[in-house]
């Protein structure tokens, strides 16, 4: 099976250096599926006149990772690409520059590790090292049971094996579409069970990869399109029809969630030094800059998400580093991450208080199928939102002299979280693996959509049904963004967000955003978070997970409204990584209001 083939390799040469001896051994059994990018492989290492070569982007997901494991067990560098160098344009005239391709190189990091030099004499291999030794013979043992048709359906690796090599056995059998699993107790107990998969099954299983990369690749297509067009295509560029004048009384309301501000005290009237578990020096340097950004913004209204624990902790933080220019509304709950309203004293938003009769509906439990398999569950908010009611007074828009009060009800909202737990490991692990990670994915979106239908049923309930065009803010981290992101478009068919703007059918209803307005923001500063997106595989993506939306008649009088990029990096530091170089793992965000 190690012999030279005239087989379609779907490769060819990348660049030209002296050959190096094939690292695998002759004779080994490779899998039926194997044997056409081996003998390529093998070719490769053969000639001493190529130093790379790259397999064709019509290979499919399953194909790469075979290539990707053949390589390993020849020692050659190897990594999937997707858009090539400049350099590389003509002799990849064929094929559209957005396709992934394998690159694999020729490399002396085996020879390099037991310090002996490349061998250019091909009669005389290589040494090879333990781990690529053991590699191959648990390829063997698993192709053979994989390919007798006699043997039993499963079969086990002892639990002498260490850690390495029971991941070594995983990896292998992946590549092979293998089921495989580790029982016992982690330690000397553990060992590792593969088993042989039915074709019928394996059928199915394959072309729901198949599906499943197709749909992701049509997805990245439609991301990397969005992200390249720098402006907005103008049709949610709806300008207010203010019903007020600039030069009367203004109302500036802010969002922000401030990162953990549980971590920073040590009672009710004491704050921590330090925080040595979240990279935090100086507590009192860290208040200082999120106090510092609240006082740049000078907001009458701040929804902060991520409070403390009670509201005597939030006024301890407001008096002692606020001058106690704000009363601190909220903290209703149990827990680290709490929701307030800090009000302005003497401020343009009076006679607040919590509107018990809404939040005594946000407390009850209610049902919905929370796993998508039409089964009833009860939920209740993970973090419930707060809900108040205070007065505020409006100039008439055709006169000089009269005026009215009328009631504002504001909403704090901290949505369920989509993070999941080891999920990148999940994301990139077996198709199992991945699996598992796009039902915690879907199943936490489908939450968020019920938090954020609840509220809207609170909010048509208490509010629009009992009170004309009413003025309405709700606000706060959503943890969802405009657009449908991947588990959206293909599992939900749905913007969770959506669920709380309202539907079209009673437009005299709806939320408007006051954030996505060229008008107000433009598109490149429309972001308030970045992270790590190794679904869509962007690094350091933005995105804009906190809100500010409001009823028709507060929309009217919007006169500004932006993500505060400035007053944020000005109280930051570095570049921004530890958590005592910046204020908050958030942008605030705010709206002035006539």
């Amino acid at each position: 099976s190690s012999s030279s083939s005239n087989t379609s390799t779907k490769g060819e040469p990348q660049s030209n250096a002296p050959g190096v001896s094939a690292d695998v051994p002759v004779g080994i059994q490779i899998a039926p599926e194997d044997q056409q990018f081996f003998h390529a492989l093998r070719k490769f290492a053969e000639d001493p006149n190529q130093r790379g070569m790259r397999f064709s982007p019509s290979l499919s997901s399953a194909e790469r990772r075979r290539i990707h494991l053949l390589c390993a067990l020849f020692g050659f560098g190897h990594r999937t690409v997707g858009l090539k160098p400049k350099s590389m344009e003509e002799e990849d005239a064929d094929h559209p520059s957005s396709d992934d391709c394998i690159r694999c190189v020729k490399v002396w990091k085996i020879d390099k590790r037991l310090n002996h030099e490349p061998s250019h004499d091909e009669s005389v291999p290589a040494p090879l090292p333990e781990w690529e030794g053991q590699m191959l013979k648990y390829y063997e043992q698993l192709v053979g049971f994989m390919t007798n048709k006699s043997s039993p359906k499963s079969m086990d690796f002892p639990p002498t094996l260490t850690s390495g090599q029971r991941k070594m056995i995983h990896a292998i059998a992946e590549h092979l579409e293998l089921d495989h699993e580790s029982f016992g107790h982690r330690g000397s107990d553990r060992f590792v069970r593969v088993t042989k998969i039915p074709p019928a099954v394996l059928r199915k299983r394959r072309r729901q990869a198949e599906i499943l990369q197709r749909s992701l690749d049509a997805h990245h297509q439609m991301v990397v399109r969005e992200m390249s067009m720098t402006e907005d295509d103008g049709l949610n560029d709806e300008i207010p029809t203010p019903t007020c004048d600039k030069r009367d009384g203004m109302l500036r309301y802010a969002s922000w969630n401030i990162e953990w501000m549980a971590h920073y005290y040590a009672s009710d009237t004491e704050f921590h030094k330090e925080v040595p578990a979240q990279g935090i020096k100086s507590v009192d340097g860290v208040l200082k800059r999120i106090a510092g950004v609240i006082r740049d913004l000078n907001p009458d209204v701040l929804a902060v998400l991520e409070g403390p624990q009670n509201c005597a902790r939030m006024q301890l933080f407001v008096d002692e580093y606020l001058g106690g220019d704000y009363d601190a509304l909220g903290g209703l709950e149990k827990g680290d991450q709490q929701s307030y309203l800090l009000i302005r004293r003497n401020g343009p938003f009076r006679d607040v208080e919590v509107f018990e009769e809404a939040d005594q509906y946000l407390q009850e439990p209610w049902n919905f199928d929370i796993d998508g398999d039409c089964v009833l569950d009860e939920y209740s908010f993970v973090r419930r939102p707060l809900i108040v009611r205070g007065n505020v007074t409006l100039s008439q828009p055709d006169s000089d002299t009269l005026s009215q009060t009328r009631s504002l009800y504001v909403m704090a909202l901290h949505a369920k979280s989509k993070y999941i737990h080891g999920g990148e490991r999940l994301w990139k692990g077996s198709a199992e693996d991945k699996q598992a990670f796009i039902k915690k994915a879907v199943r936490n979106r489908r939450r968020i959509t019920a938090e954020c239908t609840r509220l809207r049923k609170c909010i048509n309930q208490f509010i629009f049904e009992k009170e004309l065009d009413p003025l309405v803010i709700v606000s706060g981290d959503i943890n969802d963004g405009p657009g449908l992101d991947f588990f959206e478009q293909y599992y939900l068919l749905q913007d969770s967000v959506d669920s709380l703007l309202g539907s079209p059918f009673y437009h005299g209803k709806l939320l408007r955003a006051v954030l996505i307005n060229s008008q107000f923001t433009p598109k490149m500063d429309r972001w308030t978070v970045t992270f790590h997106d190794f679904v869509d595989d962007i690094p350091d993506r933005k995105c804009l997970l906190d809100h500010i939306f409001v009823s028709r008649c507060m929309w009217s009088r919007v006169t500004a409204a932006r993500v505060a990029h400035d007053v944020f990096q000005k109280h930051a530091s570095g570049k921004s990584r530890r958590r005592d170089e910046r204020p908050s793992d958030h942008r605030p965000v705010f709206a002035d209001f006539c």
